[in-house]
């Protein structure tokens, strides 16, 4: 219920801006094949000072969400290219007996604690993850 966590299947990347507010992401990346971009708004307020991301082998991104609930959605509106990852699921039932998540290859160790969040996105928010 605290935690959002975010994979962007994207490496060797040349340069990145990820712009993390109160309730949107706004990020895009230029890799070696090619230029990626998108925009996710979330259905509720995440604390964007504890929020933390890193790129050691993909995106990774790790949202703090302000109030601890279980939001029914990540975006709004839907977008068809994202997806649970299920290796990371914490059932209803697990996280109220205090089960610990399963972050699989999160390295929470390297994360950005804030360096790198500010900064504006410009236009064209296609996407290509």
């Amino acid at each position: 219920k605290e935690f959002v966590f975010i994979t962007i299947e994207l490496s060797e990347i040349k340069e990145m801006n990820v712009d993390l507010q109160e309730k949107s992401l706004d990020f895009s990346a230029t890799a070696v094949d090619g230029k990626y971009a998108c925009r996710l708004d979330f259905p509720h307020v995440i604390n964007k000072q504890e929020s933390k991301y890193n790129k050691e082998r993909n995106v990774q991104i790790k949202l703090v969400k302000e109030e601890p609930q279980r939001w029914r959605k990540l975006t709004e509106p839907k977008q068809h290219w994202l997806k649970c990852d299920w290796g990371k699921w914490v059932d209803t039932d697990d996280e109220d007996e205090g089960a610990s998540m399963n972050t699989g290859d999160f390295d929470m160790g390297s994360m950005d604690f804030g360096g790198g969040m500010g900064g504006g996105m410009g236009g064209g928010m296609g996407g290509g993850m």
